[in-house]
């Protein structure tokens, strides 16, 4: 009978407890009765994203990241009306802050100069990647709720699907392939695709670090939120040694290097511009001064979906994002507040200086 476990400790899951933003590992052994693959789905009041990690045997492997709070339950199905095996009950709380209140917080300027700084880092040499916040490829070197969600794909040396050297997350809206921030790069291949290739799959046997590239690029098939973006394969800046960001990641890892909370800051996009005050932040009126580290949101159709970090200059405010998919970290861009749907602002007491 398929049953939830710990992957860890393989002890069986039953319930759990989880924060807003916080993320699980848990693992499904078995299947149906002639070993059909089973669904794993959510089923409640509140939201948790599922992505599968890995498959081991008959284990397979998915991290649970909590969305809203409430209290929902997590099944296996063997049909969309199925369920096969005991659930795992999960109930997901608000992190313990009391909500934000009082004046606009002003001080701690150089905490916030930190942040900016921070993303400023990244600018032109991180890669964007759904589902990474700022983990060099195969390494638990990330933000401290999400060490190590980038790793390096499998290799393909196929000429229509190759990839090499390219990172990949798995999340809930499918797998995802990095494209080395292919748009913004000015070095061209020493070589043709086919040729590369060839080389690359002569020394596929050494280890990463020493496997080729061709003048610091390799092919990759994009892929982005599941889906297969270019005919063919693009040539972006090999993965090895790059930090990955999506537009979260990139905010939580640089807020989190100056973060005076007990628990890590690992928050979800949402949860953030909806109920700032629940995570030491406060929303900021569109009149007032922007201040470094300042955290912007856009929304369409009522859904947040993007969030940057803002930075001021003698030059006026730029925003600093990870955005584009085949483009990486930038800063180049002014802040025009129209363009934005919300600014918070982190509380003095949550940052360190």
């Amino acid at each position: 009978m398929a049953h939830f476990l710990d992957p860890t400790s393989k002890a069986s899951l039953s319930a759990l407890t989880l924060t807003i933003g916080q993320s699980k590992r848990i693992a499904l052994y078995g299947g149906g009765p002639r070993g059909e693959q089973l669904l794993v789905q959510a089923y409640g009041g509140a939201a948790v994203m599922i992505a599968p990690v890995a498959t081991q045997g008959h284990t397979r492997v998915f991290t649970l990241t909590a969305r809203t709070a409430g209290s929902t339950e997590l099944h296996a199905m063997l049909s969309p009306t199925q369920r096969y095996a005991a659930p795992i009950e999960i109930k997901i709380t608000a992190p313990a802050l009391a909500p934000a209140a009082g004046k606009l917080p002003t001080g701690k300027l150089a905490a916030r100069a930190r942040i900016a700084a921070e993303a400023l880092s990244h600018v032109g040499h991180a890669h964007y990647l759904s589902g990474a916040a700022g983990n060099t490829p195969g390494n638990a070197d990330g933000a401290r709720f999400k060490r190590d969600k980038a790793v390096i794909a499998k290799a393909d040396y196929s000429a229509k699907t190759a990839q090499v050297l390219a990172a990949m997350t798995s999340i809930a809206a499918g797998s995802q392939v990095c494209a080395g921030s292919s748009a913004r790069l000015s070095a061209k291949p020493a070589e043709s695709m086919t040729d590369f290739l060839a080389r690359a799959k002569a020394a596929a046997h050494l280890p990463l670090a020493q496997q080729p590239t061709s003048n610091g690029l390799t092919p990759r098939r994009w892929i982005f939120r599941g889906k297969v973006k270019t005919a063919t394969p693009v040539w972006g800046e090999s993965c090895l040694g790059k930090r990955h960001f999506d537009c979260m990641g990139l905010v939580n890892y640089c807020v989190d290097k100056v973060w005076a909370g007990k628990t890590a800051f690992g928050v979800d996009l949402g949860a953030l511009m909806d109920k700032p005050g629940y995570y030491g932040a406060t929303t900021v009126p569109a009149t007032a001064e922007v201040l470094d580290g300042d955290i912007v949101g856009k929304q369409d159709k009522g859904v947040w979906h993007h969030i940057a970090l803002l930075h001021k200059t003698a030059n006026g405010v730029f925003v600093i994002q990870a955005a584009e998919s085949d483009v990486g970290v930038t800063g180049g861009q002014k802040y025009v507040p129209a363009e934005w749907q919300r600014r918070v602002r982190i509380q003095d007491g949550y940052l360190k200086e």
